[in-house]
């Protein structure tokens, strides 16, 4: 075929016989014979881009077009290599066309470690949340003492005070609940003052009786805790009922020959009854004769 363009419109067709497939209309000569098989034959209104003529024609010598690297792949060189997927459980964070594993990076709740290839990135445990290194790096960071993350473990907010426990003032920390005082389940929320004369131990809920009282049975929710009684004391928190291992609260009974008001928290509220003394507030004596002690 000659080299000079030719230029054919549909309209150059009617009334015409001299149009060719692999053949000079205007030659017999076999020098402008097509040599080969054709497959193919379309009429275009436009001239074929590079892109276009790679699509028809894979096997074509033409360069093939080049595209950024899709989103959560990247490729570090020239060439025709194809772009390598980042690393589980990271991302280019909706980014196309990157160029390092470094822009990979960790997702919500994950944080990265170091590799001789590059790095990975591994989930953040319960204690645990993701955050920026001083390096600009996701790592996972510890949670304050006492406190457990929430998924997605995205930030420190994740963090939330574990049972028994509520945040500090200034809301840095997590503290256990006083005694006589509890909250359950995770949160911030401030610990609750047990009711009915009851305390608390272990923070959870309300475990025991007040100091000066004792558990009779009746609870339900919470122990049913009554004043010690004339003569008694009760000087310790212990376990009650309800699966809580079945240890009652008792009140101890003062020292012989003394007396302690109702609901008293100590032994110090014992008192000598009248006609007896003490001399080491363990035990009372009668008075020697011709003494007494109203």
């Amino acid at each position: 075929m000659p080299d000079t363009p030719a230029y054919m419109y549909p309209d150059h067709t009617v009334a015409w016989n001299q149009n060719w497939l692999g053949r000079h209309p205007l030659s017999t000569s076999d020098a402008y014979f097509f040599n080969g098989n054709i497959d193919d034959f379309r009429f275009y209104r436009h001239a074929l881009t590079s892109a276009e003529v790679s699509v028809l024609s894979p096997n074509s010598l033409l360069p093939k077009p080049c595209n950024l690297c899709p989103v959560d792949t990247y490729k570090t060189g020239n060439g025709t290599e194809a772009c390598t997927p980042c690393p589980q459980f990271s991302s280019t964070m909706q980014v196309v066309g990157s160029t390092n594993i470094s822009q990979c990076k960790c997702i919500q709740g994950h944080g990265q470690q170091q590799t001789q290839g590059g790095h990975i990135c591994v989930q953040c445990d319960g204690t645990q949340y993701s955050g920026l290194s001083d390096a600009n790096i996701t790592i996972c960071k510890s949670c304050p003492l006492f406190s457990t993350s929430m998924w997605p473990r995205s930030s420190p907010e994740r963090c939330m005070c574990n049972s028994a426990h509520t945040s500090s003032v200034d809301n840095k920390t997590c503290v256990k609940c006083e005694i006589g005082k509890f909250k359950e389940g995770f949160g911030s929320s401030t610990c609750q003052t047990c009711e009915g004369n009851s305390s608390s131990i272990n923070g959870e809920w309300c475990d025991s009786c007040a100091l000066g009282f004792r558990e009779v049975l009746g609870g339900i929710w919470y122990p049913k805790c009554v004043p010690c009684d004339p003569g008694t004391y009760n000087s310790v928190l212990g376990s009650t009922a309800f699966g809580r291992a079945y240890v009652w609260d008792f009140c101890t009974p003062c020292p012989l020959n003394s007396i302690s008001p109702a609901a008293s928290t100590n032994v110090s509220a014992c008192l000598c009854k009248a006609g007896f003394t003490s001399k080491n507030r363990l035990s009372c004596e009668a008075c020697a004769l011709g003494k007494y002690n109203p």
